[in-house]
């Protein structure tokens, strides 16, 4: 299966100071689709719209970021009660995500939490209280709390997304007033950037989610197993399913 990517076109916008970050997600919601059909993971039509924002909405923002840094986003919803996780960037720029609907834990209000890594740098870490189903809504919710400029998010058609980071002297009003056609208008007159170029990919495999299954549940193997030889994990990243074994798993209790 051919990887799936996206192209985003980055623009400054010196008259507005903010700068825009544009891109056509077909591709990339395909490959997502396709890997969720794979897995044949339960994705209802809120997760579906979700998805589709936060893998675009993810790429823009990190479209921002040093292409060192990896950014991780989950929103846990309070109604309907969901969990959505998408993360990207690094070396690879890569984008991955995950949304479930099941066993989610509740705390009586929806959050976002943000976590920010820097191979040379303190890890960065952020939670706010959110409301909205609008996961574009949310992103432009967590720039005007914890970011340093306002955003705002567009979306022109069903796999056609922007986004608008303000300067320090950008217009907050002029900013949050803008829709998709204003958009288009500014495209045409703005100062192209450069491109950033990112691709569907998790990284996961099964000796990585045996590892990470192992740490947790040290302690807990005969529960975990409940007496069978082999259980079937899933990606917490993605979603993807991998077997493991009691050998495997006590093997690697003994190395920890």
């Amino acid at each position: 299966m051919a990887t799936a990517t996206v192209t985003v076109d980055r623009f400054v916008l010196p008259a507005q100071h903010a700068m825009l970050a544009t891109g056509n997600f077909a591709a990339l919601i395909r490959g997502w689709q396709e890997h969720a059909q794979r897995w044949e993971l339960s994705v209802d039509g809120l997760g579906e719209v979700l998805m589709h924002q936060g893998l675009a909405g993810a790429a823009l923002q990190l479209s921002f970021r040093v292409p060192e840094e990896t950014t991780a986003f989950t929103l846990n919803l309070h109604q309907p009660p969901a969990n959505l996780f998408v993360a990207g960037g690094g070396a690879a720029q890569t984008l991955t995500g995950r949304y479930y609907s099941e066993g989610v834990q509740e705390s009586g209000f929806s959050r976002l939490f943000v976590q920010r890594a820097h191979p040379q740098k303190e890890l960065q870490r952020s939670v706010l209280r959110v409301s909205g189903l609008d996961l574009f809504g949310i992103f432009e919710q967590f720039f005007a709390s914890s970011e340093q400029g306002a955003a705002r998010f567009i979306e022109h058609d069903a796999t056609r997304f922007s986004m608008v980071l303000g300067l320090p002297e950008a217009d907050p009003d002029w900013l949050a007033g803008l829709e998709a056609a204003d958009v288009d208008d500014l495209k045409q007159a703005a100062e192209r950037l450069d491109e950033r170029v990112f691709k569907l990919h998790c990284g996961c495999s099964p000796e990585k989610v045996a590892g990470t299954l192992t740490r947790m549940f040290a302690s807990q193997a005969d529960e975990f197993f409940a007496g069978e030889p082999v259980v079937e994990a899933l990606c917490p990243r993605c979603g993807a399913r991998h077997l493991l074994d009691r050998k495997t798993f006590d093997r690697l209790v003994d190395k920890l």
